[in-house]
């Protein structure tokens, strides 16, 4: 059971969620600290590619993984049900798969803004929770100063995200061709220098 849940959509949500809070641990450490240095606001634009670009490489370089690792499990599988037909399994890899674990990731998220917004309207004492959702919006720096946390600004974040962490799971995909395509040309070359025999 616990096997099975490790290649569930909630799994690499929830992994999702920890890469997100790492990317912004290191945002906070390593480019927020440089805001204070100029003003100007062609330096502000660098850093804010800077964060974007660490924020996106982390969702690519852990999910990306996570989807070989779907892919080969299922080519395994394949392989094993070929010499006997009668062995079932169901599929790790699925294309929505990154995009659905990008929403489960972004949920926590989700819920803080929604509360912000109903508390807003009925109180003043919302301050703590503005904070959250501007943290957890902080790879954005530029973006969230000059748009700040309006509805549509934090469907853009969430939707980058979303749709960063599909990508990246999806790439799994065009990697496994890419290395069958090498496999065949090695084996083709090998045949035309008659290392293998016909």
């Amino acid at each position: 059971m616990l096997k099975e849940f490790k290649y569930s959509v909630w799994y690499l949500g929830g992994k999702l969620f920890l890469i997100y809070i790492f990317s912004i641990i290191i945002n906070l450490i390593v480019i927020t600290g440089f805001l204070n240095i100029s003003e100007k606001i062609v330096w502000n634009w660098v850093l804010t590619a800077m964060a974007l670009i660490i924020h996106a490489a982390l969702i690519y370089l852990f999910i990306s993984i996570d989807g070989r690792k779907d892919i080969h499990i299922d080519g395994a599988n394949e392989k094993r049900r070929l010499r006997n037909p009668e062995f079932e399994f169901i599929k790790k890899f699925d294309a929505k798969k990154g995009f659905l674990a990008g929403l489960i990731a972004q949920s926590p998220i989700i819920i803080c803004y929604i509360a912000w917004l109903i508390i807003q309207t009925s109180t003043n004492d919302f301050m703590f929770l503005e904070f959250i959702i501007r943290l957890a919006f902080s790879q954005y720096l530029q973006f969230l100063t000059l748009w700040g946390i309006k509805p549509l600004a934090v469907i853009g974040y969430i939707s980058l995200f979303i749709a960063a962490s599909g990508m990246s799971y999806y790439s799994a995909k065009a990697h496994r061709r890419k290395i069958l395509t090498i496999i065949k040309r090695n084996s083709e070359k090998a045949l035309k220098k008659g290392i293998v025999k016909k």
